[in-house]
């Protein structure tokens, strides 16, 4: 049951732990292949008095262990594979956005779209993004389209409509070479709440929410005009990807298959149900994503006849709120972190989170282009690159806040999860203040599994500051290196689903003028 705190939100992610099957290691080690560039060189990140260990059970089900494609580039391997200790996902730079909730992406710009507008970066040099320009206003969906004669880029900003926009809308802009932007035509029908975009083959295609999916083709200019519409078998049609001549499209418990071999004449062949609320959806070769939230990202492939066959659902440690492929690797925006999986095997590769302690995290959209991925997190936009083939521990907390009652003495459960195929060696945790104390301040966390620690609260309470409680442990990722997990003892008022209403504590919602009344609290949350 979740306890809401007046004064105090609270973000939980949990999931069950994913544990990959089990498969004979190589007898050979694999030839490295050619040099990662100057700038992967060595991801490795050391960490004093730590070791990868002896035990190389767990890298069986990784592409490192089998196969030359996915070596890393420095040894020393480990064991009888072309695996090296290091971080396979690193964090190499920041671009401009705000309030970003969607990207696009033609591998030489990126678009960041918004709250505030759109935020648009050079990111030629992913090292080194240059901001070149901007749209104002409000921005939902991005679609991205084909060079013009004179250079410029079109694109598609969509709108489905809020207090803010009172009319939905469509509008295409140019962005010459020179990185100027231009407004070239705006579209507004109150009747269609636009959101998703999608350019193929000379067809602009557009999921607007009940209104279906609309097709439309585009001038020399990208200014849109309707040709054909499918209204019927859809709810609430939101983002897209395409597969040859089959568009999927999101809608609200299931995955819509279009046919779009004649996009004039486009029409629904099938409908297979998700494990949640589609939130996203991406293709590689014959595999299909989507994102489903709290409940992770279910995989089909597309079978001989062109129908989705379910291969499985991939837990998520957050919400996964969208997908990209790219070059064999899935990213996946898991809302408090971002997830790289290999593709063929489906087995998780790495992890990063974008921000850290004191600030939480919001990976609300991401686009991954040849070896790096590009995430929307809700104040900005980050830049991580995925090198092939080097491993580590992987440290997850379930809770990424502890709340106590400050006039009670209680006991909260942290679990400490271990997504890396190594073994996780916790060093040292401790806290802050003698108003909490740990059941354990050191522990090893096996390959793939997770340790619980409990975490005691006694009153009086800390003064001053939220107080900590550190980890530091072998993970190489800067950001979880320490971990820190922050501890709040205070005196606000909760409520527990079924409570009744202690009017004096919570006079803020009309006190005694709502005795005998039903009463819903709700409160803002984007996942």
């Amino acid at each position: 049951m979740r306890r809401l705190f007046a004064l105090l939100p609270l973000l939980v992610a949990c999931s069950t732990p994913t544990t990959p099957p089990v498969a004979s290691p190589p007898v050979d080690v694999p030839d490295p292949g050619p040099t990662l560039t100057p700038e992967l060189a060595d991801p490795t990140v050391t960490v004093e008095g730590v070791s990868p260990g002896d035990d190389f059970s767990g890298l069986a089900d990784l592409p490192c262990a089998t196969g030359a494609d996915s070596c890393a580039a420095l040894g020393p391997y480990l064991g009888e594979s072309c695996c090296a200790y290091g971080d396979s996902v690193v964090a190499i730079s920041t671009a401009n956005a705000s309030e970003a909730v969607d990207l696009e992406t033609d591998g030489e710009h990126v678009w960041a779209c918004g709250g505030f507008g759109v935020r648009i970066s050079d990111i030629s040099d992913p090292n080194a993004p240059v901001s070149v320009g901007s749209v104002g206003g409000r921005c939902q969906r991005i679609g991205v389209g084909p060079l013009r004669d004179d250079g410029a880029r079109i694109f598609w900003l969509s709108h489905h409509g809020d207090g803010w926009i009172p009319t939905p809308n469509l509008i295409t802009y140019h962005l010459s070479a020179d990185d100027a932007v231009t407004v070239i035509d705006t579209i507004e029908d109150p009747e269609v709440n636009f959101e998703g975009l999608l350019e193929h083959d000379g067809f602009l295609f557009v999921a607007a929410h009940a209104a279906g999916l609309r097709v439309y083709t585009y001038d020399a200019d990208g200014v849109p005009t309707f040709v054909h519409s499918i209204v019927e078998g859809f709810d609430n049609a939101s983002k897209m990807a395409v597969h040859g001549d089959r568009l999927y499209v999101t809608d609200d418990d299931e995955l819509i298959v279009v046919d779009i071999t004649d996009p004039t004449a486009a029409a629904i062949v099938g409908s297979p149900l998700t494990s949640g609320a589609p939130r996203d959806v991406a293709v590689e070769g014959d595999r299909i994503f989507v994102a489903v939230g709290a409940r992770g990202v279910d995989v089909f492939d597309v079978g001989p006849d062109g129908a989705l066959v379910e291969v499985t659902n991939l837990p998520s440690d957050g919400s996964s709120q969208a997908v990209s492929t790219s070059d064999g690797v899935l990213a996946v925006a898991d809302w408090s972190h971002a997830s790289m999986y290999d593709v063929a095997t489906l087995v998780r590769v790495g992890t990063e989170r974008t921000r850290t302690f004191p600030f939480f995290e919001q990976d609300l959209g991401i686009v991954m282009t040849g070896d790096v991925a590009i995430v929307a997190e809700w104040e900005g936009m980050h830049l991580l690159r995925y090198a092939p083939g080097y491993v580590a521990p992987d440290l997850f907390v379930t809770d990424e806040l502890l709340g106590f009652d400050a006039a009670e003495a209680s006991t909260r459960t942290l679990d400490l999860r271990n997504r890396g195929p190594l073994d996780l060696v916790v060093s040292s945790m401790g806290v802050s203040d003698d108003a909490f104390t740990l059941s354990d301040t050191g522990l090893v966390v096996p390959a793939y599994d997770e340790r619980s620690v409990d975490v005691t609260y006694a009153p009086p309470p800390p003064s001053g500051s939220a107080q900590t409680l550190r980890i530091i442990s072998n993970d190489v990722d800067a950001t979880d290196n320490p971990l820190q997990i922050p501890l709040h003892a205070i005196d606000s008022a909760g409520l527990d689903v079924g409570d009744s209403i202690d009017y004096e504590a919570f006079e803020f919602l009309g006190g005694e003028a709502l005795e005998g009344k039903v009463v819903v609290l709700a409160y803002f949350a984007l996942f």
